[in-house]
């Protein structure tokens, strides 16, 4: 499946790689639900296969996209290989496919983790973030701490992060921030943590949305879009446990 956004529709002149990122969000929204019931189990395993079939023979996973003006990524949504790669093995580790021998899958992922390590990581808030993520899954406590601190360290004066170095702090950066630390164990009591949900509620539009300027390619809609999504989880990631709030303030 392609994704909707215009901007991604295949055409005569397109090359898309057969992996979608649509299959990888799918995929990790799914398990992070939860237990699921047998249709969407079903999904999940005809997903995961498509996965496995599409890993390459390094052990990473990649989307490039190929028109007559442009050539290359579409980030923040599809991004450098060690990030799509991180993406699909925190897919392929939420829950166990049935149909996929435990032997195929194990071998799957550690190709996948041999990519990482023998490959420098990109220098982007979302491969950092990842990475955090994905240590955090694998119980690498070390590492987790490592990756944190690196983190923190990136947090802009204003409270928020930047998706790139030459970037300004946007909702997006700031949101995928808060959800690797949140994952990592720190909560709403930790200043790093306060000072971003400062910076999210300052920047955060009267219609409920975040503004994220555009990258080159793209129209500044689709980027908010991505930035208020991962602005919410992030708030809502925060909140006490136990706390009902209903949406809307009804």
């Amino acid at each position: 499946a392609y994704s909707s956004h215009p901007t991604l529709q295949p055409t005569n002149r397109d090359i898309l790689h057969p992996l979608s990122i649509n299959v990888i969000y799918l995929m990790f929204g799914m398990g992070a639900a939860g237990e699921v019931d047998s249709e969407t189990a079903k999904f999940f395993d005809k997903a995961a296969a498509h996965l496995l079939e599409q890993q390459h023979d390094d052990g990473s996973w990649k989307i490039m996209v190929k028109t007559k003006t442009f050539q290359g990524l579409m980030k923040p949504l599809i991004d450098t290989d060690d990030v799509t790669t991180m993406w699909a093995l925190l897919a392929l580790n939420y829950r166990e496919p049935s149909g996929i021998s435990k032997d195929a899958l194990a071998k799957s992922k550690e190709k996948g983790l041999k990519f990482l390590r023998d490959n420098p990581s990109s220098d982007s808030l979302q491969s950092l973030a990842l990475r955090i993520m994905l240590s955090q899954r694998l119980g690498k406590a070390d590492e987790v701490q490592a990756l944190v601190k690196q983190l923190v360290a990136n947090q802009k004066d204003d409270g928020g992060w930047s998706q790139e170095k030459k970037l300004a702090a946007d909702s997006l950066g700031t949101g995928q921030a808060l959800v690797a630390l949140t994952t990592a164990g720190l909560t709403a009591k930790d200043p790093a943590i306060a000072k971003a949900l400062a910076y999210l509620i300052r920047t955060q539009k009267a219609d409920g949305s975040w503004h994220v300027i555009s990258r080159a390619y793209e129209g500044p809609k689709f980027c908010s879009y991505m930035g208020t999504a991962w602005a919410t989880l992030a708030m809502v990631r925060t909140l006490p446990e136990g706390k009902s709030v209903a949406v809307g303030g009804h």
